[in-house]
């Protein structure tokens, strides 16, 4: 009991800070992977906390239990009393955690091992830095096979130390919540109520974390295991088009130069335009999209351009079944070539 008190007076290092709602089972496995990297040696540099949304399954019951199973580790629940909403629960991250640095993670993302104490080592190492970006391998059910690709395409680790240089590094990738360690003082005490609903507003405290442009650490290593195919209905086309053009307005506003923010959207549309081309194959996760109004939002966010016009919207519009006949068409011809 005494040990547990020392922990919470304790002002730590890190605060892992995990939102989430009726996802019981896949928080066990990210809490599990968190929870067994730290020693009891470094449980006073790192808090974890839960933030529960109000959940109706057996989340209570799975973080009680870690708490039991790591005694040592400053493990807290901050469980909602009605659902506040993903992107409320996301900004209020400075306001229910004590570390001078930040990390949140999401409850299906997967925390590879020795992270916690190597993240602990860069913020000792690199004093004075906004942010700690992490890079990350991707996997759809089983962790043991995680995709070649990572995030971040980096041969070694790398320093920016000019704001409109990190966020044309991070680019579409601002949007992803474990994306990045913050300074929690570099957001403390703003309002990001206005931004609610977006579902990226998280997206919105990354761009206030960089803004002072006193450092930027990416890591070429990897981290996390990002989980793949798990998106959860909402309208993919506003988030991605409208939402995200909305959010590089608002770096315009906060003093990001035009040059960055034109950068981060040219970037963004060809990534879409890939998102497209899977929703149309085999789709992802739980989300039906409406192509016509993503077209509609695709001109009003970027305009006419040949690309958009000869190859993005006609993929966009065309029926599934008239491109799965194009691509069988397609490796005909290519077999048929191979055999002549």
């Amino acid at each position: 009991m005494t040990e547990q008190k020392t922990l919470e007076q304790e002002t730590p290092l890190l605060s892992l800070y995990v939102p989430t709602y009726n996802r019981a089972a896949l928080l066990g496995q990210a809490l599990h992977a968190v929870l067994d990297q730290i020693t009891p040696d470094m449980a006073g540099a790192v808090e974890v906390v839960v933030a529960d949304n109000a959940s109706p399954d057996e989340t209570p019951a799975v973080v009680q239990k870690a708490q039991v199973d790591f005694p040592h580790v400053a493990l807290r629940s901050v469980r909602r009393p009605e659902n506040i909403g993903a992107d409320a629960s996301f900004t209020d991250a400075p306001n229910q955690t004590r570390g001078e640095f930040i990390y949140m993670l999401s409850d299906d993302d997967i925390l590879l091992p020795g992270a916690v104490a190597r993240l602990i080592s860069l913020i000792r190492d690199n004093p004075g830095f906004d942010a700690f970006a992490l890079n990350v391998s991707h996997f759809t059910d089983d962790l043991a096979r995680q995709d070649t690709s990572v995030g971040f395409a980096l041969d070694e680790d790398r320093v920016v130390r000019d704001r409109d240089q990190a966020l044309r590094l991070f680019g579409s990738h601002i949007s992803f919540l474990s994306s990045m360690a913050f300074r929690r003082a570099n957001i403390l005490g703003k309002d990001y109520s206005p931004f609610r609903g977006t579902i990226i507003a998280q997206a919105y405290l990354f761009l206030d974390a960089l803004l002072p442009g006193r450092g930027l650490y990416v890591t070429s290593g990897r981290y996390l295991a990002m989980r793949q195919d798990n998106a959860e209905g909402y309208n993919v086309f506003q988030v991605l088009l409208t939402n995200f053009h909305a959010l590089m307005q608002h770096a315009r506003r906060l003093g990001y130069s035009a040059e960055a923010v034109r950068g981060v959207l040219d970037e963004h549309l060809l990534n879409v335009y890939r998102v497209v081309l899977v929703l149309k194959s085999r789709g992802i996760g739980t989300l039906q999209p409406d192509y016509r109004d993503g077209a509609a939002r695709l001109l009003r966010c970027y305009g006419v351009s040949g690309f958009i016009l000869l190859k993005f919207l006609p993929r966009m519009l065309a029926p599934y079944a008239a491109l799965a006949l194009v691509r069988r068409l397609l490796r005909r011809g290519q077999f048929s070539g191979e055999g002549a």
